[in-house]
């Protein structure tokens, strides 16, 4: 149950870490069927790690009241499992948000989130324990254990995820993303491909050829203006979402703008094709 709710919810904190429209069920839904199976191995993993862990600690704590006291080097073990734990916790967190953001293996997410966990251990520690925020408040005393609640009933889960969505993908901005479009290198089939997509989206929302669209009014200008759709490269970051995005609304502000006075447009624009009318 654990992977399904993360799954899904994952990548509608990753939607809305991306700036995208968000509608919750759709985009929970297609987290699950996406994301479901290799969540499900790193939860389990996981869980395989934590019971293993807290079972060794149990017994040398069954040791200890046996033989009336811990020895040093059953403290010293006691402290490694614990340290364990706190390391597998932080690699689960790690490894979730990148399971969402990237199409691979289930080996090659384990043997980066671990390399991401080791080198950001102080990072990773600190926004952990910041997106524990809401939970904290259980440990204020019995005064605002009604207001803790409440908290981590309405905020405190999707707090959770959300910082660690918001940092991770920071991470991920700074040290993946950045390398891969600094050493990769795209082959004739990517650049196809790249340039697929961009021909989509340049035509998929504000394709002004022949009919209006519905909904539309007014005249409509044609496809041979300068402004376009800025096409996605096959590895992007937000700064390219980003850019994206403001295309768009300039594309649509101008389209209106058209619409609503062609003349004006003209005097103030020109043809929209070049030549004067």
């Amino acid at each position: 149950w654990l992977a399904v709710g993360r799954s899904g919810g994952m990548f509608v904190m990753r939607n809305i870490a991306w700036g995208e429209d968000v509608s919750v069920i759709k985009c929970f839904l297609t987290g699950i069927k996406r994301h479901f199976f290799t969540v499900l191995i790193v939860t389990v993993v996981f869980a395989l790690l934590f019971s293993a862990a807290m079972i060794g600690i149990s017994y040398l704590d069954y040791l200890g009241g046996a033989n009336g006291g811990k020895t040093w080097y059953q403290i010293v073990f006691k402290i490694l499992l614990i340290a364990a734990i706190a390391f597998a916790a932080l690699w689960y967190l790690e490894t979730l948000p990148l399971a969402i953001s990237y199409k691979a293996g289930v080996v090659t997410i384990v043997k980066i989130s671990l390399m991401l966990t080791g080198k950001l251990i102080i990072a990773n520690i600190f926004f952990a324990v910041f997106s524990l925020i809401p939970a904290v408040l259980f440990l204020l005393g019995n005064t605002l254990l009604a207001l803790a609640l409440m908290a981590v009933m309405f905020i405190g889960i999707s707090f959770f995820m959300l910082v660690n969505t918001v940092y991770h993908h920071w991470v991920y901005d700074n040290l993946i993303n950045k390398f891969i479009k600094e050493k990769y290198k795209p082959t004739e089939a990517d650049l196809a491909k790249v340039k697929k997509k961009q021909s989509s989206a340049d035509t998929d929302e504000y394709d002004f050829v022949g009919e209006a669209p519905r909904g539309f009014s007014g005249a409509v200008k044609p496809v041979t203006d300068t402004l376009a759709v800025v096409g996605l490269p096959e590895y992007y970051t937000f700064a390219d979402l980003a850019a994206l995005k403001v295309s768009k609304v300039q594309l649509a502000a101008d389209a209106e703008e058209y619409a609503k006075d062609v003349e004006g447009y003209i005097k103030t624009h020109g043809a929209p094709n070049g030549e004067n009318e």
